[in-house]
């Protein structure tokens, strides 16, 4: 029964790429019946074997046809004028179908950057250098 509400979010991201709609993940748990804090940090959902289960089947389809829209735009893009308006229009379809085709397939559509404690005790790392003076004591300066 838990693998219920995974599945249920997996289906309404497949609806929401198929219908070409902006998908917040975080909105479409919620709606669910997830909590704030759940909704906040999707990848509890989107990493579980029901939600994957549910969009390698139903997804598949869709995630072949994005790829090939994907193609054929980045054809288009290859014979087109860098200084016209349609490059900007077809730059913008490009990103959209390509976050859609990374979040489908399991992609990652965000690069998070994790800083492991010792790199930042190794940032924040202040040396004292001591200064000899004349007469041979050292002191900080």
């Amino acid at each position: 029964m838990g693998s219920l509400n995974p599945q249920r979010v997996a289906h309404k991201v497949i609806e929401k790429a198929a219908s070409n709609e902006i998908i917040n993940l975080g909105e479409i748990i919620a709606s669910v019946g997830y909590s704030k804090a759940v909704s906040e940090h999707p990848h509890t959902v989107t990493r579980t074997k029901a939600y994957k289960q549910a969009m390698a089947i139903s997804a598949r389809p869709l995630i072949e046809g994005l790829q090939g829209e994907i193609n054929r735009l980045k054809e288009a893009m290859s014979t087109k004028d860098l200084t016209k308006e349609e490059y900007r229009t077809l730059i913008v379809a490009l990103d959209v179908l390509t976050r859609n085709y990374q979040l489908l397939s399991g992609g990652a559509t965000e690069r998070q950057v994790f800083v492991l404690p010792s790199e930042v005790l190794e940032r924040n790392h202040i040396e004292v250098i001591e200064d000899k003076s004349k007469d041979g004591s050292t002191k900080p300066s």
